[in-house]
């Protein structure tokens, strides 16, 4: 009965690793308008390409609180250095809105789109 208990215990224990590894993509979903990252990157990138600075300023701290809120809970299913590249890109995203640079702010949303699809792999 002992190792039974054992063995319970060590699969339930295996199961659980496995479920909380593989849930990022379950994790990275937002639940509501507030967390939902590809919503707030879509209306980003409408903002931007028409450059409506305002608009696109308003989007993106929408986008930064999103990733805030998700981040935590995609932190042990993802690679951290994956999260790192959408930090940085964000802070540079948001010197391009500051200043206002199209192409830029572009250039930097693609790729934080990139890596967004790449973390749900």
């Amino acid at each position: 009965m002992r190792k039974l208990l054992y063995y319970s215990i060590v699969v339930v224990i295996l199961t659980v690793c496995l479920l909380v590894m593989n849930a990022d993509s379950y994790l990275s979903t937002g639940r509501t308008d507030t967390e939902n990252v590809v919503l707030h990157l879509s209306a980003l990138k409408t903002s931007l390409d028409n450059a409506q600075w305002e608009s696109a300023h308003q989007h993106y701290q929408a986008l930064d609180t999103a990733w805030q809120i998700i981040k935590p809970r995609i932190q042990f299913s993802v690679e951290k250095d994956q999260m790192d590249a959408i930090d940085s890109g964000l802070a540079r995203l948001a010197a391009y809105i500051r200043w206002q640079d199209k192409v830029g702010a572009a250039v930097e949303l693609s790729e934080i789109e990139s890596h967004w699809d790449n973390l749900r792999r």
